[in-house]
């Protein structure tokens, strides 16, 4: 593996193709609706209010909330993730709105009662750029509003589990290596991911920051977001050291 660090805004462009295949096939429906239950239950959610799902992805979750009978606005910097969003809201004939944008660049005229950024997302920026998102997510949020995070790459978690080198899987007729390298310059783990599909070889770069709990919650009180809970998995149990899945909720005091 190349100990080239990958592009600063690799985000931008790795969206495409492949790679949402992939995590489209790698997702039963159940597992979305059992995650939009916990999503109801911790972000206090009543009949109408208004949920930003920022990054979005193809939809799942701001599809399944919309089916619900919630108000959600999906954004992504993803041009093809946002079509086949808008085409699954077609086929689920639901009303979820969703717009291609930036986690950069949060819009100012969106005032939410809950916002969620899902899927393991959080990390792709740089700190400065973090922060921008954090704070744009503050002022989205009405007082009182609640958000959720949803990361594995937490430092109580990456590194009690960290796999080095190379990992392969397999999701429907889709192969994918993943290799990884942490570097503790910057933080952050480097990955390549390797696609093969009918013969076909697709290698992509990217990286996440891997930030300690303790500093997340400064971040996040920084931007006037108290941490209300952190849990390990979709039941509520708590997080702790080793936990492979952080599920942090707070709210904007």
């Amino acid at each position: 593996m190349s100990d080239a660090s990958p592009d600063l805004h690799w985000y931008e462009t790795f969206f495409t193709g492949v790679t949402l295949d992939l995590w489209q096939k790698a997702v039963p429906r159940e597992v979305t609706q059992t995650e939009v239950d916990f999503l109801e239950r911790e972000l206090r959610l009543k009949p109408g209010s208004h949920v930003l799902d920022l990054p979005c992805g193809a939809g799942r979750h701001s599809i399944e909330l919309a089916r619900r009978g919630y108000t959600v606005t999906g954004i992504d910097i993803s041009a093809e993730n946002i079509e086949r969003a808008e085409a699954a809201a077609a086929t689920a004939n639901v009303a979820a709105r969703f717009q291609r944008g930036d986690m950069r660049e949060v819009p100012a005229d969106l005032p939410c009662d809950a916002a969620i950024c899902m899927g393991n997302s959080f990390g792709y920026l740089q700190d400065e750029d973090t922060q921008r998102f954090i704070a744009g997510l503050a002022q989205s949020l009405k007082p009182g509003g609640r958000l959720v995070i949803d990361s594995g790459m937490l430092a109580e978690s990456f590194f009690p589990n960290f796999e080095r080198y190379r990992s392969w899987y397999l999701v429907d007729d889709i192969y994918l290596l993943v290799e990884n390298r942490y570097n503790p310059q910057t933080s952050r783990m480097e990955t390549t991911y390797t696609h093969i599909r009918g013969g076909a070889v697709d290698a992509r770069r990217g990286s996440q920051r891997v930030y300690g709990l303790a500093e997340l919650k400064a971040l996040l009180r920084s931007a006037g977001l108290e941490t209300m809970a952190t849990y390990s998995d979709l039941s509520g149990a708590a997080f702790e050291l080793g936990s492979q899945r952080l599920l942090l909720v707070a709210a904007r005091t």
